[in-house]
């Protein structure tokens, strides 16, 4: 198992005693882990989801947790609620006389490469000119060190699998990125664009969600296991828009994986006073 020196930031923000997601005052209400327990996400935003949302939001990280990020955190070692049912072997598809064949391999053993994807600028970034386009690709490291090592003993031909479920793991990065703008600035400070992506009712997240674009900046921190922080974007062209509120994302910064920028939503004058504007 791989072992990780990062630092991990524990944050618990007062209650919001409403739900972010649907605006439901009556309760009752559950914690927000802003980045998911399960990526060891120590960030907490006390009674901030409802029910019936904070189903809707675990079902879709799940689903991204056990898929496209699954083998990362068997191999670095990742919490889970529960223990007793991490797999002990990962399915590998071994060369046998011409063919790939599924073989479960021991974690110890297991050929693993992290995979994220890389995506291009939100699409509303583009459209106010500050975005380029681009196509979403696929993201990997050996973080290992002995990859070719594991492959050279499995066989002459080996490859590596994964699921990458595009459109829930939008939605993930669009859940971190609202209710992290909503613990820093509170839930009046902007008007929020991402609500209808995040509990799956509109499909084209990709419009707020995305990577890094030649306006906005972002430092890195490889001394933390993720990475985020909040900027205001404005148009010095254009007076007459609004000013955006931007959060980037870098899930895994200690491995230099990719950044995600995503559009929150507008902000409106207590924001700009907290945060001011990017420009």
């Amino acid at each position: 198992m791989q072992t990780f020196d990062c630092f991990v930031e524990k944050q618990i923000f007062p209650p919001t005693n409403m739900c972010i997601y649907c605006g439901d005052r009556c309760g009752p209400f559950s914690d927000e882990h802003i980045i998911p327990y399960g990526l060891y996400g120590e960030m907490i935003l006390q009674k901030a989801s409802c029910k019936r949302c904070s189903k809707i939001t675990s079902k879709i990280e799940q689903k991204v947790l056990r898929t496209m990020l699954g083998a990362t955190r068997i191999h670095l070692g990742l919490r889970t609620r529960r223990p007793k049912e991490r797999p002990p072997s990962l399915p590998t598809f071994v060369e046998t006389e011409g063919s790939f064949e599924m073989k479960d391999v021991a974690i110890q053993d297991h050929p693993y490469i992290m995979t994220m994807i890389e995506l291009p600028p939100p699409k509303v970034l583009n459209r106010l000119g500050g975005g380029k386009q681009g196509h979403i690709r696929v993201w990997f490291k050996d973080i290992q060190g002995n990859t070719n090592e594991r492959i050279s003993r499995l066989g002459q031909g080996v490859q590596i699998r994964n699921i990458i479920p595009i459109n829930e793991f939008g939605r993930v990065i669009a859940k971190i990125a609202h209710s992290y703008a909503i613990s820093l600035l509170g839930v009046d400070a902007f008007d929020p664009m991402l609500l209808d992506f995040i509990l799956g009712k509109k499909e084209n997240v990709f419009d707020f969600v995305g990577g890094p674009d030649e306006v906005t900046e972002f430092q890195r921190d490889e001394a933390r296991l993720h990475h985020l922080d909040l900027v205001a974007l404005s148009n010095p062209d254009r007076t007459d828009l609004p000013h955006l509120l931007i959060a980037n994302i870098n899930l895994f910064s200690c491995f230099r994986a990719p950044v995600y920028q995503v559009v929150v939503g507008t902000l409106t004058i207590n924001g700009m006073k907290l945060l001011g504007p990017k420009k």
